[in-house]
């Protein structure tokens, strides 16, 4: 469980890797490519869950404030 999560937050990382922020779905897209559309809700609540962790840990920032629907960034 912790190797998938780990492995997860390195996928979200990745795509924010180039510089340009993203929200939560376009995010979703990019990691869940093969995921059945009625799935694709859960993957939503998951990316953010990731997000939330790593904007508390001050690796990305959201735009305006930290909601399902802000843009995130990664610092640094």
């Amino acid at each position: 469980l912790i190797a998938h999560r780990q492995s997860r937050e390195t996928e979200i990382l990745a795509a924010l890797s180039d510089g340009r922020p993203a929200t939560v779905a376009t995010l979703t897209r990019a990691i869940y490519v093969e995921t059945p559309p009625a799935l694709i809700p859960a993957a939503e609540r998951n990316v953010f869950a990731h997000l939330i962790d790593l904007a508390t840990r001050e690796i990305v920032e959201a735009e305006p404030r930290l909601e399902a629907n802000a843009v995130f960034r990664r610092i640094g």
